[in-house]
C-alpha cells in the first residue's frame, strides 16, 4: 500500500518539472522584454520631388563670405543740371603751357571787336526758323575737328551740315574764331543756338574756336579774340564775367578741349575780362 503511494508520487515529478520549466521560460521572456529598448517604426526615406509642391518661395543662399562693409549699388543716371557744376564732367589733361596774362593798360569801355559778317564768308540767307532769347551768360566751345586754315569754306560746310544732317536752322554757334584770331559772325546773337548734347543753350552767347583743342594748342591771337569778344558782350548786354563757362560745365563732353578749358580753370579769361571792365568813364 505504501509502495503504491510512492509510485504515484514519482509520476507527479515529471509533470511538476514541466510546469516549472514553462513558468521559468515565461519569466525569462518577461525579464528580457523589460530590459530591451523600444524601437520605433521603421520608415523608408522618401525622395524629394523634382518640382516644388504648392507655392514656391525661393531661398537665397550666399556664395561668398559676408562683409562688414556693404557693397555700394551701381550709380544711376542723373540728368546734367542746367547750371554749371563745380566738378568738370570730363577731364583730359592739357598738353600746352598756359600763356601769361596780358598786361596792356585798359583804355575806356570795351567796344565791338572787328567781326566778319555772314555775307562776307558766303552764308545762306535764312530769314525764318529761329527762336528768340535773352542773353544771360557766355559759353565757350571748340568745333571738335582739327583745323589748319580755310575758315570761310569751313563755315559754309558747317552751315550746310547743320541744316542737312542735324535739322538745325543754322550754324549752332553765334561766333567762331579762326587760327589768326579773326572773329566770324554765325547764327544771329538774338536767337537761341543749338547743341547735340543735353543742355539747354537758351540765354547762352556761344563763342567757338575752330579746331580740336584736346589736340591743338590755343595761341595768343585766339585768346585775345576771346577776351575782346567776351568783354564787349559783358559790357553791351550787362553780363557777369563769372558767367563765362565752358560747354563741359553744362554737359558730358570734353568741349571746349583741355588746352582751351585750362584758361577757364586758371581764371585767365574771366580775370582778363574783369580787368577790361574796370575802366573809368571820362
Amino acid at each position: 500500500m505504501e509502495s503504491g503511494r510512492v509510485s504515484k508520487s514519482w509520476l507527479l515529478v515529471p509533470f511538476l518539472a514541466l510546469i516549472a520549466g514553462v513558468l521559468s521560460a515565461l519569466l525569462l521572456r518577461d525579464m528580457l522584454l523589460a530590459t530591451a529598448p523600444i524601437a520605433g517604426p521603421t520608415t523608408t526615406p522618401s525622395v524629394a520631388p523634382s518640382e516644388p509642391v504648392g507655392k514656391f518661395t525661393p531661398i537665397y543662399t550666399p556664395t561668398a563670405t559676408a562683409s562688414s562693409t556693404p557693397t555700394p549699388l551701381p550709380p544711376t543716371a542723373t540728368p546734367v543740371p542746367p547750371t554749371p557744376t563745380s566738378t568738370p564732367t570730363f577731364s583730359p589733361t592739357a598738353t600746352s603751357t598756359p600763356l601769361p596774362m596780358p598786361t596792356a593798360p585798359v583804355d575806356g569801355a570795351p567796344t565791338r571787336p572787328p567781326i566778319i559778317a555772314r555775307e562776307e564768308w558766303g552764308s545762306m540767307v535764312i530769314t525764318e526758323g529761329y527762336e528768340a532769347h535773352t542773353l544771360d551768360r557766355i559759353t565757350l566751345h571748340h568745333d571738335g575737328s582739327e583745323f589748319y586754315g580755310g575758315a570761310p569754306a569751313r563755315l559754309r560746310g558747317l552751315q550746310s551740315w547743320s541744316r542737312r544732317a542735324r535739322g538745325w536752322v543754322d550754324i549752332p554757334y553765334h561766333y567762331l574764331i579762326d587760327l589768326d584770331g579773326n572773329i566770324y559772325e554765325a547764327r544771329p546773337l538774338e536767337f537761341v543756338g543749338d547743341t547735340a548734347t543735353e543742355y539747354d543753350p537758351t540765354g547762352h552767347a556761344l563763342i567757338t574756336v575752330m579746331g580740336n583743342y584736346n589736340v591743338q594748342e590755343i595761341n595768343e591771337a585766339q585768346l585775345g579774340a576771346i577776351v575782346d569778344l567776351a568783354s564787349w558782350l559783358c559790357y553791351e548786354y550787362s553780363l557777369d564775367p563769372q558767367s563765362i563757362r565752358g560747354h563741359r560745365d553744362y554737359a558730358a563732353t570734353s568741349c571746349p578741349g583741355a588746352n582751351l578749358y585750362q584758361y577757364l580753370v586758371n581764371g585767365y579769361i574771366v580775370s582778363a575780362v574783369e580787368r577790361r571792365l574796370q575802366f573809368e568813364n571820362p
